[in-house]
């Protein structure tokens, strides 16, 4: 505590603090010797004295840093290279404020720029419930910028099948997706989509029923996406995942749904999702003290048979 005080304060103010401390305590002390107040009064003009001492030593270096102030000021003020650089420091201040608050948005909305025009996103999420600010965040920005895209990870057609999947318990429910898919949809007017690994368990005619009657094709697009072989002997995807993907994306399109196929084949591209690039399954590997073990791990590999 004596080095914390001693760092704060510097020697000469822990001795002024000493100084307006020490008076005060001796007669408070002599009090309490002779008998003159009782233990709850000594406690209590100790307080008072420890407070007084402060307060006494923060006005002496208030006055002290205001007239350090005002002697650097008046020097200040009599150096022409002084009042040159400080003239310049203030005048680009004002400039850029002035810029970026009134001629940049004046600029934009009479049509001489586009605002963000090599802005390009595609937010694909596993719909976490964001706060009602962070979603108006979220709409804002696309409302603003009109090459933001938005994708939902759906990729099972029941919730339970999803909360397998996704182990997430923050995050929305099909309905809610749902709502929100359309209610950026009414803002923006571009389509959100969704996206759907197919595979044996999930390609039937009763999945793409559900997914159409909760998903209005008007408003949303599907993607539907190739699950990769996770071992790297085996391909990256092979003919049966294929033909799983664009089995229900055949479904899908019967009920109405603008929609693509997306095979992240070849393990290094940027094309591939959703921790499915090789070097990220190798990083995980080579550091495992860093990455939790997925729910599969240590269970058999179960991969589609090569065609």
């Amino acid at each position: 505590m004596g080095s914390f005080f001693a760092s704060l304060l510097g020697s000469a103010g822990l001795k002024a603090l000493v100084d307006a401390f020490a008076g005060p305590v001796e007669s408070i002390f002599h009090d309490y010797i002779q008998g003159r107040i009782s233990k709850e009064q000594l406690q209590e003009k100790l307080q008072e004295a420890i407070l007084a001492a402060f307060s006494q030593v923060e006005a002496q270096y208030l006055d002290s840093i205001t007239k350090t102030y005002t002697a650097f000021i008046q020097v200040a003020a009599q150096n022409p290279a002084m009042v040159k650089a400080w003239s310049v420091v203030l005048y680009s201040q004002l400039f850029v404020l002035f810029w970026h608050q009134f001629c940049i948005p004046a600029i934009v909305a009479l049509g001489v720029v586009d605002k963000y025009p090599k802005a390009a996103l595609l937010i694909s999420t596993s719909a976490p419930r964001l706060t009602a600010r962070g979603w108006d965040e979220l709409c804002e920005a696309s409302k603003d910028i009109p090459t933001i895209g938005l994708q939902f990870s759906v990729h099972e057609s029941t919730d339970e099948a999803r909360d397998a999947l996704i182990p997430f318990k923050g995050k929305m429910s099909l309905r809610e997706i749902v709502v929100a898919g359309e209610g950026w949809y009414d803002l923006t007017g571009r389509n959100p989509f969704f996206n759907y690994c197919a595979h044996d368990g999930n390609e039937t005619d009763a999945d793409a029923d559900r997914i159409a009657r909760l998903f209005n094709p008007s408003v949303f697009c599907a993607t539907v996406s190739v699950v990769c072989e996770r071992s790297e002997g085996l391909p990256a995807t092979n003919q049966h995942q294929r033909d799983l993907a664009t089995s229900f994306a055949s479904r899908l399109v019967q009920r109405g749904f603008d929609v693509r196929v997306f095979d992240p084949a070849g393990q290094d591209t940027i094309g591939g999702g959703c921790g499915q690039l090789w070097f990220v399954q190798q990083w995980m590997k080579d550091h495992p003290d860093q990455v939790r073990p997925s729910i599969g791990h240590g269970m058999p590999e179960v991969h589609a048979p090569a065609a």
